[in-house]
């Protein structure tokens, strides 16, 4: 089956329909199958779970049983099923010791089981940035998915908001600094959109991190041996280095701002947020300028 062929067969809507999940229809349409016959999904794009709220989760369900059935599907030539939507859910029944699961069958084809997970796992509330981009572009280009598509029928956010996160998947690099706060996201936008200079750019960035986390490691080695020979003050003093730890932002600061000049394309109001974006970002790091060098504005 090709790209797009289960959308024209079969619309997406229906195929939302046909894997509801909850509510008391679900309820009562469900089977109870011996866990033991229930397979998880080797394709699952899910990365991680939890153990935390995976053990909390166990705990609710020893206590009041599995209110919200997981939707798996038979393997062919087999009596065993496997788990389309509901991983977590089968992972803490398992660790409450339930010997039977309440499941919904559905008889999905290969195509159909992905992209009802995908959806499934794009729709959380606590979807990590990452997962979330790796989703988005899977839908666009294993299914073929729009970008509207993916922005109305299965996220329910604008297009603006998917095309930032397709952008941050075609760059794990970036994506993984915005991912450990390096980077604020709509900085990582704004240096994607400039294909011109992206690869430039990128270069910039990399030096600008790496100057920065030397001069730290300077500063901070520098910090630890003041501590040992004076006493603290009320007032702190001044961090021997601190301009310098700053200047690397600063740098890119200045380089973000030029790429802004660049953007004569970009819609009005896309452009209006796009240098909100970029005062938000000097206006930190002229903060965090004014600590390192005990001048706060």
């Amino acid at each position: 089956m090709g790209k797009r062929k289960l959308l024209k067969e079969s619309p997406f809507q229906k195929l939302a329909q046909r894997t509801v999940d909850t509510g008391d229809e679900a309820l009562k349409e469900a089977r109870q199958i011996d866990i033991s016959k229930i397979e998880t999904n080797p394709r699952q794009p899910r990365r991680s779970f939890d153990v935390d709220a995976l053990a909390e989760l166990a705990q609710d369900i020893a206590a009041r049983g599995v209110l919200q059935p997981p939707i798996v599907r038979p393997i062919r030539g087999s009596d065993h099923f496997e788990i389309v939507v509901g991983e977590r859910r089968y992972q803490a029944a398992r660790q409450a010791g339930l010997k039977n699961i309440p499941v919904l069958v559905r008889d999905l084809d290969d195509q159909e089981a992905e992209i009802t997970s995908l959806v499934e796992n794009i729709q959380r509330e606590n979807l990590s940035l990452g997962d979330e981009a790796g989703y988005f572009k899977m839908l666009q280009t294993k299914y073929d998915y729009s970008i509207g598509e993916i922005a109305e029928e299965v996220a329910h956010k604008s297009r603006s908001y998917v095309e930032v996160r397709l952008r941050l998947a075609e760059y794990p690099a970036v994506l993984e600094l915005v991912e450990s706060n390096k980077l604020g996201l709509q900085e990582a936008n704004l240096l994607l959109r400039d294909k011109a200079h992206l690869e430039e750019n990128l270069d910039k960035l990399a030096q600008s991190l790496q100057n920065s986390q030397a001069v730290f490691s300077k500063d901070t080695t520098l910090q630890n041996s003041q501590r040992k020979e004076t006493v603290a003050e009320s007032r702190p003093k001044p961090v021997e280095g601190g301009s310098r730890l700053a200047r690397p932002f600063l740098n890119f600061a200045k380089e973000l701002r030029s790429v802004a000049k660049k953007l004569d394309k970009v819609e009005a109001e896309e452009k209006k947020l796009l240098l909100a974006s970029i005062e938000d970002l000097e206006r930190e790091i002229a903060t965090i300028k004014g600590h390192l060098t005990g001048h706060k504005k």
